[in-house]
Parts: structure tokens; sequence; C-alpha cells
């Protein structure tokens, strides 16, 4: 597999936005657990939804699957990415589910840095810091499970340039997957093209 990316773009200032990549491993996720298409002839496209079952089984109903995803399933993808940012914090978006907790341990125990859980789920696309911890230093990795409009991580990066401490050059942002709400039909060049 390959590592995807994809664009937000964050206001900076009046009315100029200004974009910011987002990485993630899984591309046109279904929006829930189950496929709206299936091919049942096609082995790729089975592995695929098996992948996306995986994740939305650890994020809604907290299952150990998490483990098989980052351990074996998506290992060398996100390995690839490893290589590429030079972060020295992980910080998971706050959510009301765990797979993003589990995904940050995963992302800063392999690249050999630390985590801070310091973003603070509000309400949906609200968030605020936790002002008993200190922000860090040097480059951050702010860490989501699903993308969906991206409005979460728009904010939570609003969240973090409004404290002065960072630019918007100090922050990657990486994702487990990225739902496609128009995906109607199965495409092996669309979806399969990176998954070798």
């Amino acid at each position: 597999m390959s590592i995807f990316m994809s664009s937000v773009y964050i206001p900076t200032g009046g009315w100029m936005l200004t974009e910011k990549k987002v990485f993630y491993a899984m591309p046109f996720m279904p929006v829930t657990g189950e496929p709206r298409i299936w091919d049942s002839n096609n082995e790729e496209h089975e592995r695929y939804i098996n992948l996306c079952r995986k994740i939305y089984s650890s994020k809604y109903k907290n299952s150990n699957s998490y483990y098989y995803l980052f351990n074996e399933d998506l290992l060398d993808t996100f390995e690839s990415f490893f290589n590429w940012t030079d972060a020295r914090t992980v910080i998971p978006i706050g959510s009301t589910h765990p797979l993003v907790y589990h995904f940050a341990d995963y992302i800063s125990s392999a690249i050999g840095c630390s985590t801070l859980d310091v973003i603070n789920k509000v309400e949906k696309g609200v968030f605020t810091l936790d002002n008993n911890k200190t922000l860090p230093e040097g480059k951050i990795l702010l860490v989501d499970d699903i993308i969906t409009s991206g409005s979460a991580i728009v904010s939570a990066i609003q969240t973090l340039l409004k404290t002065g401490k960072y630019q918007l050059e100090d922050i990657d942002i990486l994702c487990i997957g990225k739902t496609e709400r128009d995906l109607n039909v199965w495409d092996n060049n669309k979806v399969i093209a990176n998954l070798t």
C-alpha cells in the first residue's frame, strides 16, 4: 500500500485560505462500515473491504482489530510515512472513540517520539486545549482516525495556531483512512492502483 494525500484549507486571515496536506493509508472508505458495493469475485476488493471493516470495528465497537491494522495490515504503509516526517511529538485529535489514541500511541512508538493528549473535543468540530499540559516545542504530527470532510482537522489546527506557538508548516497530519461518499461503482484502477 501507499500513503495517499488529500488537502484541507485553513483560514489564515481575512479571506485567505492556505492549503494543508493530509496523509492517509486507506482511500475511498465507505462512509459506514458496510460498503454499498460488493464484488465477491474480486480478491483485492474483498481484502480492501475487510480492512475497512477492521477500522470501523476498532473505532465504533472498541475491538482489538487495531492491533492487526497497525502491526500487520498497514505496517508497510505507515513505515513509508515514518521516513518522511520529522515530527517530535504526536498529538491525537480529541475524540470519544479510542481508535485515535491507539493510533497515536502506535505512531509515536514507531517513530520514537512522545504522545501528548492535549486537544479535547467539546462538541463536533469544536476543540479546546488542556491548559494543564504544556505544548511541545518543534514539529508536531496531528493524527486522526478517519477523515470525511476534514472539518475536525481544520478546527484542531486552528486551535493549535491560536496559541501562537506554531506555524502551519510546524504541523504534519496523518490519518488512518478517508471516506468517499461518492464511491458507488467499484473501480480497481481508482482504488487498488497503489494497494500492492
